[in-house]
């Protein structure tokens, strides 16, 4: 049986992501974002660098941004007038 016939059997927050968005998951194997570090390496250092070739460079302000700092600045940019960020989806 392949994993993905199994998930109903999950309920943790990728597995419910998965159902009910249908999101697709990767796992990095070499580069900086390999391994997680709360302080340098974690998620807004990705999200960073796959939004960051949009004109968006919050990192450059600041060595450690954490998840909400980044999320206070994206929802900032979403208010504001000609800025790139055009749309928001939240997700609970």
């Amino acid at each position: 049986m392949l994993e993905k016939d199994r998930l109903d059997e999950y309920n943790d927050y990728a597995s419910v992501l998965y159902k009910s968005t249908g999101a697709k998951f990767y796992k990095f194997k070499s580069g900086k974002v390999k391994t997680y570090f709360g302080l340098n390496t974690n998620c807004v250092l990705l999200a960073d660098r796959v939004i960051g070739h949009s004109r968006i460079d919050i990192l450059s302000i600041s060595g450690i941004i954490t998840s909400g700092t980044y999320y206070e600045y994206l929802k900032n940019e979403f208010i504001k007038r000609n800025s790139i960020v055009i749309s928001q989806n939240i997700y609970r």
